[in-house]
């Protein structure tokens, strides 16, 4: 209720700005203009000010609902389609400025802006649902529909485009009676507003820790050299991903690992947990409008796996597997860890818990004498790992990656240029932000700034994206270093950039970023078996000291650790899918309860009731929402396309670069997953190459 008090409030607001009747003598400031040279001036924020970013949001909000107004007026059943341009023109021109207004809560150093672009991100996304109220332009648009569908002579692409437009406003509520509608466009404006408040508490989470250098036994000096420390405080950790990294790997103390792991799961858990029992349920009420009987009935629908028995299925059958190599690997990490207590003279638990599992599946990689992590390190170099990341893709892709000047929003970015390396055609540019800072979004992630799309007047507008990484920056004459897990994490995000910039549609909705859910990870996921090649690690390498690539013998180490903790890595996985798809298929009256019993029943571990890994779940609130077993699903087609092609052709073979490039790639959203990796394997797609490089015995009856 209060919610739906903030949002009637913000829309009299917006009705009086846009009427004239509040006023203000400061300047709207400067917008993101349709311009985009090598200048890229529009993701600077350090001139705008919090009203000022509003006032520009208002004004898209203006413009936006002009456009369907008049669309609504003016079209009619003997429309023809080319009436639907001045939308598709629109959608081509609006990316970058919604972009601009609202990725800044991402990455802006200014706290001022990041609740700006927080604020106006809600506005939009709230102002956007008015368009399920013009019921006429719907009808009329079903009827142009049912007119050009089987023309053979209409653009394939507009079609696709008034298909999926026609399906999402039906998914919107636009055919139910009107009360009902008027609850759609509610429940949908609120989870939108509560989505965005969960990521910004998120972001906005850096409460600072203080440990003694014997409260963390076990990091390395060259490691405790690169973390701030008070002096009378001690060492300052902060809850982000490479101070967890930091303890849960390295750290030999249990009580340190239990307070770093505890306080990083319970991030904005007061706030949080509040927000996502609300989305959950008005989830459940959403599909409930729609007559579904779940909301993940209603999301899988339109996804390839197609329903949620299907994806039960999926997730039963795969953790049956993976169960065994746990099994084993638990009993293993319990032992180690009941030896090393001892030998250490360590008051711990005599079981095993989540904060031990990083720490001595590291050392009993070091045991095994598989890989030892930090003597790795020393041939990723920072600065070099990422140059001879950058010439790899070049070379592999035909691309060229020029370093270019322009605004950016942090010193520390870094901007390029994409072209293609045979006939110079621009494909676009991306940006690269890579180490971590206060208030800066704290994974890693691509973010689409501009979709790449031509208007009606012929005119293209080339894709821009942001990879958003949380790397350690050097700081002579200290050098930072990336660990192989980091090089995967950066050719990970590089498949989607490349998704983005490299798609020639016309129509911006069919971009890279907008293939269904349980693919979009697939493209991203072939790159990254390319970092469990021996060519490929020998090329990244460059050992810090003596400019030596990883020898042979390490390199084999490698290779030969993928399938190091099979079980417990992959059941993670399906442990976060598993509970992803019971609170939307089910009533959970108690999120964390129900996370602790699936956690339970798949890692035989109690979760600490201190932490509360749901309030922490970002994929729930940033378009996974019961798809988020679309990373294991998309893996059985990115081990297809790698295993088909590029191991058995070669990893650094260009013409197949090039192929996946113009098949799978470039396409994007017009053609569905299935089609694409058909195109590109030339059969259709199956699991063995899933399960072998899982390390699983493929079983073709199963």
């Amino acid at each position: 209720e209060n919610l739906k008090r903030e949002i009637m409030l913000r829309e009299i607001i917006s009705c009086l700005l846009m009427a004239g009747l509040i006023y203000t003598d400061e300047s709207p400031g400067r917008s993101c203009d349709d311009d985009f040279g090598e200048s890229l001036g529009c993701w600077n924020y350090s001139e705008l000010t919090y009203s000022q970013i509003l006032r520009q949001a208002e004004e898209f909000i203006r413009i936006e609902t002009d456009l369907y107004n008049n669309l609504a007026q003016t079209l009619n059943e003997f429309s023809d389609i080319a009436d639907l341009d001045p939308v598709l023109d629109f959608f081509c021109e609006s990316t970058s400025k919604v972009s601009f207004l609202t990725f800044g809560m991402n990455v802006s150093p200014n706290p001022e802006v990041r609740a700006a672009c927080s604020e106006a991100e809600i506005m939009l996304s709230e102002a956007s649902y008015h368009i399920v109220l013009h019921r006429n332009l719907y009808e009329v648009l079903k009827i142009l529909y049912d007119r050009v569908k089987t023309s053979t002579t209409v653009d394939r692409e507009k079609k696709l485009f008034l298909f999926y437009f026609i399906r999402d406003l039906w998914r919107q509520g636009l055919e139910l009676p009107e009360e009902k509608r008027q609850k759609m466009v509610q429940i949908m404006q609120v989870i939108a507003n509560l989505e965005i408040r969960f990521v910004q508490n998120l972001i906005e989470s850096d409460s600072e820790m203080y440990f003694t250098e014997d409260q963390l036994q076990g990091l390395p000096p060259e490691v405790l050299k690169q973390i701030p420390k008070d002096e009378t405080l001690g060492y300052i950790i902060l809850p982000n991903g490479i101070d967890y990294n930091r303890i849960m790997f390295l750290c030999e103390r249990e009580d340190t690992r239990r307070r770093m792991f505890e306080a990083y799961m319970s991030r904005s858990n007061e706030e949080n947990q509040e927000i996502l029992n609300l989305i959950v349920a008005l989830r459940r009420d959403e599909a409930a409008l729609l007559g579904y009987p779940d909301y993940a009935s209603l999301v899988e629908e339109l996804l390839m796996a197609r329903n949620p028995d299907r994806v039960k299925s999926f997730l039963t059958h795969l953790a049956e597997e993976l169960a065994v190599h746990w099994r084993d690997e638990r009993q293993q990490l319990l032992e180690l860890k009941l030896a090393h207590c001892k030998q250490k003279g360590f008051k711990c638990t005599d079981v095993l818990q989540e904060w031990d599992l990083e720490y001595f599946s590291n050392h009993l990689n070091k045991y095994f004498k598989l890989l030892d992590k930090q003597e790795i390190m020393k041939y990723f170099p920072f600065r070099k790992a990422l140059i001879n990341t950058i010439r790899l893709f070049e070379n592999v892709m035909s691309m060229t990656f020029t370093p270019i000047s322009g605004s950016k929003w942090h010193p520390d970015v870094e901007t390029y240029r994409v072209e293609d390396a045979e006939t110079s055609e621009l494909y676009g540019y991306f940006y690269l932000d890579l180490h971590p800072r206060p208030g800066k979004y704290g994974h890693a992630a691509a973010f689409q700034l501009q979709a790449p799309c031509i208007n009606s007047n012929g005119e293209k507008r080339v894709g821009i994206v942001a990879l958003v990484l949380n790397f350690q920056k050097p700081e002579p004459p200290v050098e930072s270093f990336l660990s192989h897990d980091d090089v995967i994490s950066l050719f990970h995000e590089f498949g989607h950039a490349l998704h983005v910039l490299t798609n020639n549609n016309k129509i911006a909705t069919f971009s890279g970023f907008h293939v269904v859910s349980d693919f979009v990870e697939a493209p991203s996921q072939m790159f990254e078996n390319w970092t469990w090649e021996k060519d490929v690690l020998r090329f990244l390498s460059h050992h810090f000291e003596t400019g030596d690539p990883l020898p042979d013998h390490m390199i084999d180490k490698v290779i030969e650790s993928r399938h190091f903790m099979r079980g417990l890595k992959n059941l993670r996985q399906i442990v976060y899918a598993t509970f992803d798809l019971v609170i939307h298929t089910a009533v959970v009256p108690d999120l964390d309860e129900k996370y602790r019993d699936i956690v339970k029943h798949y890692l035989s571990i109690d979760v600490s009731t201190f932490t509360h890994l749901p309030s922490t779940f970002e994929h729930l609130v940033g378009g996974y929402a019961a798809s988020y077993y679309g990373y294991l699903w998309s893996e059985l087609f990115s081990a297809d396309m790698f295993m088909t092609r590029f191991k058995k052709e070669g990893v650094l073979n260009p013409d197949v670069g090039k192929e996946y490039r113009d098949k799978v790639l470039k396409p994007g959203a017009t053609i569905p997953p299935n089609e694409l990796v058909k195109a590109f394997i030339g059969r259709d797609p199956n699991p063995e190459a899933f399960f072998h490089l899982k390390g699983i015995e493929y079983q073709a009856n199963k």
